[in-house]
């Protein structure tokens, strides 16, 4: 994930350290599959770009 001034690890851990958040299901996509290895151990689901819509509604629906 490029972000400006923080990473995508740095988010996903201020994420599930909110207790707001606790229950949030986490969904990350990203382009760069090796920083995809690093986002799943916090992410739920980590999709590589490019998604489809056909993916994300498929995603959806197993949650919901």
């Amino acid at each position: 994930m490029n972000l400006p001034g923080v990473s995508g690890n740095d988010l996903l851990t201020m994420i599930r350290s909110d207790a707001r958040l606790k229950d949030a299901i986490v969904i990350v996509c990203t382009a760069n599959d090796r920083q995809a290895d690093g986002l799943r151990e916090q992410a739920d689901y980590v999709l590589l770009k490019p998604v489809s819509p056909m993916q994300l509604r498929q995603l959806a629906s197993r949650l919901v």
